[in-house]
């Protein structure tokens, strides 16, 4: 049978192991006498509480130990360097979306443009084309198979053109469109483009449109 555990806070009783409680050497049975919720709601009470002197503590701490902190980190990066590459690696992999954010924004900010569309407002965009290229079509699950990437942040209105980046001048583009319309105007590029579609044109047209007029 199952041994429990009462929380001394909440006084529910729960299975007495380390999904329950956290570890604690100093009881008998080796666990907190508070459950992890009740422990966790203390703990950022206390934060909450105390969160300046916390702060001071960890700034102090650090000004006084800044050699021994740098030196400790240099030697666990070399011994860990492989690791820690392809953890980066990884974790750009599966936010693609959100490094192109910052890429995009930090181009437009240094040309000195507006630089204001979100996650939120990218991934209504992208909705708002049913996850395809605004241009030709092709769907992101598919550009993520040929391509191993999410659909590209094409700006309507190139950057080299004053074009900012925000949500009226943002569409999905596919790698092969994006690259074909290069710093070009739409209506030079694309009555021209192979994949020339009459009526995703109205579609982005239309698109753009009704965002510029939210956005007055």
């Amino acid at each position: 049978m199952n041994k429990t555990k009462k929380c001394s806070k909440c006084g529910e009783y729960k299975p007495a192991n380390v999904e329950y409680y956290g570890k604690d050497k100093k009881n008998k049975d080796g666990l907190r006498g508070l459950c992890r919720v009740c422990y966790s709601e203390q703990q950022k009470k206390y934060y909450n509480e105390n969160k300046k002197k916390i702060l001071n503590y960890k700034k102090q701490y650090y000004l006084d130990n800044a050699d021994k902190i740098l030196e400790r980190d240099r030697i666990y990066q070399e011994k860990n360097a492989e690791k820690i590459r392809a953890y980066k690696r990884q974790y750009k992999k599966e936010n693609r979306d959100l490094f192109n954010s910052y890429k995009q924004k930090r181009k437009a900010k240094k040309d000195k443009l507006p630089a204001t569309l979100t996650a939120q407002q990218w991934e209504a965009t992208k909705k708002a084309f049913d996850y395809g290229c605004a241009y030709c079509g092709m769907f992101e699950e598919r550009h993520l198979q040929e391509f191993e990437e999410n659909l590209h942040q094409d700006h309507f209105v190139p950057l080299s053109k004053g074009g900012g980046y925000t949500l009226e001048n943002i569409v999905p583009a596919c790698r092969r469109c994006n690259s074909s319309k290069g710093d070009r105007l739409f209506e030079e590029w694309y009555p021209n483009y192979e994949f020339y579609d009459r009526k995703r044109e109205i579609r982005i047209l239309t698109f753009l449109r009704k965002q510029q007029a939210l956005a007055m």
